[in-house]
This record gives C-alpha cells, structure tokens and sequence, in this order.
C-alpha cells in the first residue's frame, strides 16, 4: 500500500491500516511518517494565516518558523519515546519505527480537517466561536481515538490495557518534559553563574 492509500485506510479502516503497518514491518521505509509530519506542519502554518483574527489561536505576527516547528514535533517525538518504552515495557510487540508512522498516520485527520476548519471560522462570528471550538475538539478527539486504535492493534491488547498503557505514556510524557524543564533551568541558572564569576574575576583583576 501506499501513502494515499494508508491514509484512506486510517480514515475509513483503520484498525486495518496499522495491521498492514505491523504486518509489513519488513518492507517499511523512513519517507512516508517524516513526510506526513512536514504536511502536518505546512498546514498549520497555512491554518495561521486561514483563521478568522477574532477566532484565532495564534496569529502570524505571534509566532515563528522555529516555534511553530516545535509545537508540532515535540509533542509528537516525545509521545513516540513514552510510548516505544512504555509498551515495550508491557510486552508491547511493535517497534519505535512502526509507532512513529502509526502516530504520523494519525494526524491524517488534522491534515484534511484544519485548512477547512480555519476557512470555514472566516463565516463565524465571536458569539459562535463555541460551534469552531467544538469542531476542533471533535477533530482532535478522531486523532485520539485513532492512537488508541494502533496501540490496540499492533500490540494486541485488550481495551482496558490500551487505556492503561495509554494513560502511563502519557505520564510519561509529563515526566519527560519536566526532566528537560529541570535541566533547561539548572543550565540556567549554572550560566549565569558562570557569568557572575567572570564578572567578579574581571572587576578583580582590572
């Protein structure tokens, strides 16, 4: 299968679609989830300049390139790392490859839906924004089912396991941005510490 057909088959099948993935494990290659994931990132910058000023998130004068980069890759790099350990851990069988393109199939929905969605704000008044915010909720709430959907079938685990594994990669999300949080402070403060020493050891010597 290829990309467009994968995609077609996470919309409409897609607890077939990620048993392809894991069947075909043999035969994947690296170019579909990297290039899905630059899709995802290409549409929201278009939805940026798409959304309706009253209604919008984030407005084109707020944000960058680097920073609209990350909001879509980290989440997605640190849910793969949480989730390859977490199911390894609990007798996952799929690999960190294979839940890195299931994850960026998973964002199918966000690629169709989010231009339209932004189009489709330029008719809202503020006084309807609750029907957009409603849409975007239902949207993302497709993608979360269709995580749980891949973690279900290419780990064959029972529902109630997919929900524990789930809500254990999700702690383990928070757990992993509070480490870099730590270690973004503690470098931090250990530069300014460095300059304040520099500073002493200059007025010292001059």
């Amino acid at each position: 299968m290829n990309i467009l057909a994968y995609s077609l088959c996470v919309i409409f099948r897609p607890a077939d679609a990620f048993y392809y993935i894991k069947r075909n494990r043999e035969r994947a290659v690296l170019w579909p989830p990297l290039f899905i994931i630059a899709l995802a990132f290409a549409v929201r910058i278009a939805a940026i300049f798409a959304e309706h000023y009253p209604l919008a998130y984030s407005l084109p004068e707020d944000t960058t390139i680097i920073l609209e980069a990350f909001i879509i890759l980290a989440p997605i790099l640190t849910w793969t790392v949480a989730c390859f350990i977490t199911t390894s851990v609990m007798n996952g069988e799929s690999t960190y490859w294979e839940i890195l393109t299931a994850t960026a199939y998973c964002l199918i929905p966000y690629i169709i839906f989010t231009i339209p969605l932004s189009l489709f704000s330029n008719i809202l008044t503020i006084d309807e924004q609750a029907i957009y915010v409603y849409l975007i909720i239902l949207k993302w709430l497709w993608i979360f089912i269709l995580i749980l959907t891949y973690e279900k079938t290419m780990n064959t685990y029972t529902m109630g396991k997919t929900l524990s594994i789930t809500f254990l990669s999700l702690v383990f999300v928070i757990l992993i941005w509070a480490v870099i949080f730590l270690l973004y402070l503690l470098t931090n403060q250990f530069i300014d510490f460095i300059k304040t020493v520099t500073i002493e050891l200059r007025l010292l010597f001059s």
